[in-house]
């Protein structure tokens, strides 16, 4: 068994997972990540960093109001913190930024790393986040992927290696190309074409975030208009649970006599099932009379190999049931969206 970390560095968002690859089964221990943090905003401050410097060297001339100059500005600083990756320095040039006036200006690498320390500081912070999720200490990890061109930057790499103890990078995969060669081997797993060698691999997913359904208290399930209030947010499937999977719970009435129950189902890390995303619901009708707390309501989750989510419920007295399907394309959110919800609940 080796367990291998991957440190994703995009140019909009910062993606870290663990994982654990064992006889070509590749098993998804914890993912973590930043919707807010990638090579823009890295770009940001070198950009930032040249308006200040124009405005001291052109006084009232306002560049940041002139959008076809900053355009252009922007392009050549990009092209600049690419070049320091492998140099030193670089020089960042705009002809006739405005009518009559050239910018130059050279950039170092120390310079560049001193404008985003705290970004790049941040980002490997996530490694922590994921080990800890995982509860797998840094000693423990045998390799470390890269991929996503910010990944590429020197100092990024250096923290990594600080933070697993001087540990060598992986450098024989492409951090360009690895997400684009991954969807690949994925693609051909599941169409059934390629080599028996990309056959005989299996890739165990994780939840990214907690799934459940709403009730009263903790134990009982409401019926249509019972409350104003927006109940509790009880857990069903924990995030960065292993699937495929199933839960069952046994629920109850919130009221006496009532006749059905609502089951409405929620995906988020937020106690408050309001900043949580909504995912369907259903109800089951034909509930005996009797007193709140007596009725027993079998709840079952059930998420399999391919995430598609299957949630049921049963009244054991009578036998009566329904059930929703939720799949991936129908009203799921996005990486970027799961990582936003994750971090406003931490």
């Amino acid at each position: 068994e080796r367990k291998v970390l991957v440190f994703d560095f995009g140019g909009g968002t910062l993606d870290v997972a663990l994982l654990s690859i064992e006889d070509g089964i590749f098993e998804v221990l914890a993912v973590t990540g930043d919707t807010h943090l990638g090579g823009e905003d890295l770009d940001n401050r070198v950009v930032e960093h040249c308006l200040r410097d124009f405005a001291a060297k052109h006084p009232g001339s306002d560049l940041a109001a002139a959008p076809k100059s900053l355009h252009r500005l922007r392009r050549a600083c990009i092209v600049a913190k690419h070049r320091l990756s492998t140099s030193a320095q670089a020089r960042i040039d705009v002809d006739d930024i405005l009518p009559g006036t050239d910018y130059s200006c050279v950039l170092s690498r120390a310079r560049f790393e001193e404008l985003n320390r705290d970004h790049f500081q941040r980002a490997v912070s996530y490694v922590g986040t994921c080990l800890h999720e995982a509860g797998v200490p840094a000693a423990e990890v045998h390799e470390v992927v890269l991929a996503g061109g910010s990944s590429r930057i020197p100092y990024v790499q250096g923290l990594l290696k600080e933070y697993f103890g001087g540990k060598e990078l992986c450098a024989s995969i492409d951090p360009e190309t690895v997400v684009a060669s991954g969807a690949a081997v994925q693609a051909a797993i599941l169409t059934g074409e390629g080599s028996s060698q990309v056959q005989d691999l299996l890739l165990l997913d994780v939840t990214p975030l907690s799934i459940g359904l709403v009730t009263g208290d903790g134990v009982g399930l409401q019926g249509d208009g019972d409350s104003d209030d927006p109940g509790t947010f009880s857990v069903m499937i924990q995030r960065n649970t292993t699937i495929p999977t199933r839960r069952e719970a046994t629920f109850t009435t919130s009221c006496d006599n009532q006749p059905s129950v609502v089951i409405p189902i929620y995906e988020g890390e937020h106690p408050d099932v309001r900043n949580n995303h909504f995912l369907g619901r259903f109800r089951v009708d034909g509930i005996p009379p009797a007193p709140k707390g007596t009725p027993q309501i079998r709840v079952t989750f059930d998420i399999d190999a391919n995430g598609i989510l299957n949630v049921s419920a049963q009244d054991r007295s009578t036998g009566k049931s329904n059930q929703i399907t939720v799949t991936n394309e129908e009203g799921r959110l996005s990486q970027a969206e799961i990582d936003r919800m994750v971090q406003e609940a931490e």
